[in-house]
Parts: structure tokens; C-alpha cells; sequence
């Protein structure tokens, strides 16, 4: 029930927050136990954000397929997911199990009278100072 309560008050914390006028610039914490740090500004089309536990480095994909390391405020493409052997044209998550990385998205192909979609899972295994070599561990029929 508490959970239940606690969502509700998020849900409807958000809602407002959303509908608030453009004057509120950061965010706050509902719980005074949490605080926010600014780390950077980033694109708008970030659709992850993802830390290593090995090291606490953090990263966050990108739609398009990119993934940034971010290292005292600065940016850095570490690997991208529309190549070879993953072609995730839409990123939509990563994952950091000790060392390995994890991504999900899309794949879209076919010609633009009959496309397709494919859902992949990728699994990166370190190979290097922050390069990983990349299989697919799922994917759906495509639709």
C-alpha cells in the first residue's frame, strides 16, 4: 500500500512539475535523504544513463545509437550500436553487469514499402580499455 501511496505522490509530483511554467530550471528531490548533483549538460535525445559498477564511470546512450563515456564533464563516444553485429538503429537501453554492457533497441530494415522491425538485445564483453566486443543474445521476429 505504501508503494501504491508513494507512486501516486510521485505520479502526481511529476505531473505538476511537467505543467509548471518554463521558470523552474533543476530538479529536486521529494525525499530530503536524496540529493542531486549536476554533472553536465547533455543532447536531448539521451535515452539511457548507465554507471559501471567496477569503476562508478558513467555513460549514457544516445537514440541514434551512441554511447558516451563522460569523463570531468566531457564527452566521449565509446562504442556505437548501429554497426556491426548489433545494427541497433534505436537505442532504447544499457546495462552495466560488473564490466560487461548490455543494450537494447530496434533494428529497422527492409525498403520503405515493406519495413521491418527487429527487437535486439546486445551483450559487450570487455576486449580493451573500454572497448567491448559485441554479441547478440536476443532477438524478436521481425514485425
Amino acid at each position: 500500500m505504501k508503494r501504491l501511496l508513494l507512486s501516486a505522490v510521485l505520479f502526481a509530483s511529476l505531473s505538476t512539475a511537467t505543467q509548471s511554467s518554463a521558470t523552474t530550471s533543476a530538479p529536486y528531490a521529494l525525499d530530503p535523504a536524496i540529493s542531486i548533483q549536476r554533472v553536465k549538460d547533455v543532447s536531448f535525445n539521451i535515452t539511457r544513463m548507465a554507471r559501471r559498477p567496477t569503476d562508478g564511470q558513467l555513460f549514457y546512450a544516445t537514440y541514434g545509437g551512441d554511447v558516451y563515456k563522460v569523463t570531468n564533464g566531457t564527452d566521449v563516444v565509446v562504442f556505437s550500436t548501429n554497426t556491426s553485429p548489433l545494427y541497433i538503429s534505436e537505442l532504447q537501453g544499457i546495462l552495466f553487469i560488473h564490466d560487461t554492457v548490455y543494450v537494447s533497441g530496434n533494428r529497422s530494415y527492409g525498403t520503405s514499402s515493406n519495413p521491418f522491425t527487429q527487437g535486439v538485445i546486445g551483450r559487450g564483453v570487455p576486449s580493451g580499455q573500454n572497448t567491448w566486443t559485441f554479441t547478440i543474445i536476443m532477438r524478436t521476429d521481425s514485425i
